[in-house]
């Protein structure tokens, strides 16, 4: 984690630093709105290919699992 923060740090354009933080803090921290955020940016830098279609997919899934069930 430290590794890509200090990457994103000095380089915010670098799509892939992104994508990968997003998915730790997502998939491993639980993180859902961090890592959206993450992913959310990513897919503003990559604009268009197979892996922003899924980073679309998770961010959907997070932003759900996210909101307060009523």
């Amino acid at each position: 984690i430290a590794q890509l923060q200090e990457l994103i740090k000095n380089d915010p354009d670098h799509k892939e630093a992104h994508y990968l933080y997003g998915i730790i803090l997502g998939s491993g921290k639980k993180d859902y709105i961090a890592g959206a955020g993450e992913l959310e940016k990513y897919v503003e830098l990559a604009k268009e290919g197979p892996d922003v279609e899924k980073a679309k997919e998770r961010i959907n899934e997070w932003k759900k699992a996210a909101a307060p069930q009523n």
